[in-house]
C-alpha cells in the first residue's frame, strides 16, 4: 500500500479520519511499518492511547507484544521529542506542541486537518467509512480496505456476488464502446445478466452508494482502487 511505502521512505503523512478504532489500528500498522527504521519511537497522546488494543492486534498479527511495544514509549504533548514520534489525536494538540513536535513527526491522526499540513510538513490522507469497508484516500490513489483488530486487510476492487459481475460487466462496456451514460448501463445489465429494468436500477444504485462507480453528468464513472 502507497501510504506505508511512503512511511518507510521516512514521509511523513497525516491520517483524516472520524474513525476512532480505525485510526488506532492504522496508527498501530504505522508503527510496525516504522520499528525497523528506529531504535525507539514515541507515541503521543492527543487522545488516550489503549494499550490494551494495540496488544491484541499485535497477537492477531502474530507478533508478540512486549517485543513491538518495548520500543515504543508513551507521551503527553508539550514537549520536544528526541525520538520520532506518531501522533494519536492531533486535533487536540496545542499549536506550540505541534510545533515542538514537528521535529520528529513520522505519523498522526485527526479528525480535522486545519494547518497541520504546514505545521508539521507533512502529506494527507483521509479515510472514509462505506459499510463495513473503508476507502483510504491517498494521493491520486483510492484503496479499500477492511480494518479489524485483526489489522488491516486490502480489499478487492470488485466485489463479490451479482454486484462483482455487474461491475464487470461495465468495464467490458467502458472498454468496448467507451464512455456509458446511465441510461445505457441499465440496458447493459439488462442484457449480459438477464435480469430486468428495476434491477438493474438497483445494482446501479448499490454500486454507487458503496462507491465502486459514481456518475457525473449522466455517466458512469468507475472509481479507481489500485494499491
Amino acid at each position: 500500500m502507497e501510504l506505508f511505502k511512503d512511511l518507510k521512505e521516512r514521509r511523513r503523512i497525516i491520517l483524516v479520519s472520524p474513525y476512532a478504532s480505525a485510526n488506532m489500528i492504522l496508527l498501530f500498522e504505522a508503527l510496525l511499518v516504522v520499528s525497523d527504521l528506529y531504535d525507539h519511537i514515541g507515541i503521543v497522546e492527543g487522545l488516550p492511547i489503549r494499550i490494551e488494543l494495540l496488544e491484541k492486534i499485535a497477537v492477531n498479527k502474530g507478533y508478540d507484544p512486549d517485543e513491538i511495544l518495548e520500543k515504543t514509549v508513551v507521551f503527553k504533548p508539550g514537549f520536544k521529542p528526541t525520538v520520532p514520534v506518531l501522533v494519536y489525536g492531533l486535533e487536540n494538540i496545542d499549536y506550540k506542541s505541534l510545533k515542538l513536535l514537528s521535529y520528529r513527526f513520522v505519523f498522526g491522526t485527526t479528525i480535522k486537518l486545519g494547518e497541520l499540513p504546514k505545521i508539521l510538513y507533512a502529506r494527507r490522507a483521509r479515510l472514509e467509512q462505506v459499510g463495513k469497508e473503508y476507502i483510504l484516500i491517498y494521493g491520486y490513489k483510492r484503496t479499500r480496505l477492511r480494518i479489524t483488530d485483526k489489522g488491516v486487510e486490502v480489499v478487492s476492487s470488485i466485489p463479490s456476488g451479482i454486484l462483482g459481475r455487474a461491475l464487470s460487466e461495465l468495464l467490458k462496456a467502458i472498454a468496448e464502446y467507451g464512455p456509458l451514460k446511465r441510461s445505457d448501463a441499465v440496458y447493459v445489465l439488462v442484457g449480459s445478466l438477464g435480469i430486468d429494468k428495476r434491477y438493474a436500477q438497483t445494482l446501479l444504485a448499490k454500486l454507487v452508494e458503496k462507491k465502486y462507480i459514481k456518475i457525473e453528468y449522466g455517466y458512469i464513472i468507475v472509481e479507481d482502487y489500485s494499491m
